[in-house]
């Protein structure tokens, strides 16, 4: 299939300029880049999977997988730092987040690996390539419709908020797989979906500080803590409204 062979392709090509331009300079917009585009690729590989009983998503998306954990270690610290500065909990910062020396470090290692990583992301390049070229739209499109009535499934669930993350991750896989087949028309659908995951993303950043902060046990924390768990209330009742939206409309 023509159309998910030149995604695939560009997944790869935005890969490597991501990893170039961290080489160059280590800006966390270019991490995310690299993280987004690793994302990408194993919905891609995930959907060979189910196509093709010959490709094991796990067995090739494994050597992938370690550079993904690896530029998470670093955007952990970032998302720390810039949720500290927006929720203006910065007087809190040092006591919670990574030493800068050994952040930096970090940082460095990763930088001068990028070229390795390149390398180790060609072979899989070329591996889903010949892959890609066996599917068809119908197979995509019958993919898409299937992770559909599973999200559609969770969302008719009783609310969990152990949900909430898994429920986000397939929410991502439906619109990236999604972006590929459907045109302008399907614009305002996809925005409906990328809302809700948005939104379960904020309540999951309180979490994250709410966590951070308590394992402190510091009573000069209470106060963040409290106004942290009053915005994940008001978070909650949005995606619970948002879920509520998509089971009515069925907007895939």
């Amino acid at each position: 299939m023509k159309q998910l062979i030149k995604y695939g392709n560009k997944r790869f090509t935005l890969l490597n300029a991501g990893l170039k331009k961290y080489k160059q300079h280590t800006k966390p917009e270019h991490l995310h880049e690299v993280r987004v585009e690793l994302k990408k690729i194993k919905t891609l590989f995930n959907f060979l999977t189910s196509d093709l009983k010959q490709f094991n998503a796990a067995t090739a998306y494994k050597p992938l997988k370690q550079i993904f954990k690896k530029a998470g270690v670093i955007r952990e610290s970032h998302v720390l730092q810039k949720l500290f500065k927006d929720y203006k909990l910065e007087s809190f910062e040092k006591a919670v987040i990574p030493k800068t020396k050994e952040q930096k470090k970090t940082i460095v290692h990763f930088q001068k690996k990028t070229a390795q990583y390149i390398k180790i992301a060609n072979p899989s390049h070329k591996k889903i390539e010949k892959y890609l070229a066996h599917t068809n739209t119908s197979d995509l499109r019958k993919y898409i419709a299937k992770t559909q009535q599973q999200l559609c499934e969770k969302l008719f669930q009783k609310f969990s908020q152990n949900e909430l993350h898994p429920i986000r991750k397939q929410i991502k896989e439906l619109i990236y797989l999604s972006q590929i087949t459907n045109g302008e028309n399907n614009l305002q659908k996809i925005a409906t979906y990328d809302k809700l995951q948005d939104t379960i993303g904020n309540w999951h950043d309180k979490i994250v500080l709410i966590c951070i902060l308590q394992k402190k046990q510091n009573p000069l924390y209470k106060e963040a803590v409290q106004k942290l768990k009053w915005g994940c209330t008001s978070d909650i009742k949005l995606i619970k409204l948002l879920m509520n939206a998509l089971t009515i409309k069925q907007v895939f």
